[in-house]
């Protein structure tokens, strides 16, 4: 049996990101944070 085989009973594992897709990934998600707070201080500012 050979290292490489993939063991059929593991769960499906997602596949490695390389540094740069997961920074991007970070930066996507920290843009998206961002965003959001941005509408609720405009909603905050609109209702006061």
């Amino acid at each position: 049996m050979s290292p490489v085989t993939i063991d059929p009973q593991a769960p499906p594992e997602t596949p490695v990101e390389t540094p740069a897709a997961s920074a991007e990934a970070v930066r996507r998600e920290w843009l998206l944070v961002g965003l959001g707070l941005v509408g609720l201080l405009a909603i905050l500012a609109i209702t006061l």
